[in-house]
């Protein structure tokens, strides 16, 4: 198992409010993560077992591509070990309810 290294900062409890208690919190270290990509994966993967590299990263790209639809159609998608993914949203209350409404991207 492989370790994040992480710095404690402290910080006021109610960020924004110098009256509220000062409390210490746990961030990331800085530029301590690398961004792997799918092709780096597959790489990593293919040296592990008896698939290709290229075999891999279409697996990946099919299996983006089939949670990318689930999700789409309002459903959940469970990856045993790694997380469960939902859709979600966040609105704006409005006095009005015709200015309520969801604006295409």
């Amino acid at each position: 198992m492989s370790t994040a290294l992480v710095v404690r900062t402290q910080r006021h409890k109610k960020i924004g409010d110098s009256s509220s208690p000062m409390v210490y919190t746990l961030k990331r270290k800085p530029q301590d993560a690398k961004i792997f990509d799918l092709a780096r994966i597959a790489q990593d993967i293919e040296a592990l077992g008896a698939m290709s590299a290229e075999d891999v990263e279409h697996v990946g790209k099919a299996i983006v591509r089939q949670m990318r639809q689930t999700l789409t159609d309002g459903n959940s998608v469970r990856l045993d070990g790694f997380g469960i993914f939902h859709t979600t949203f966040k609105c704006r209350a409005t006095e009005l309810a015709k200015d309520c409404t969801v604006k295409n991207i």
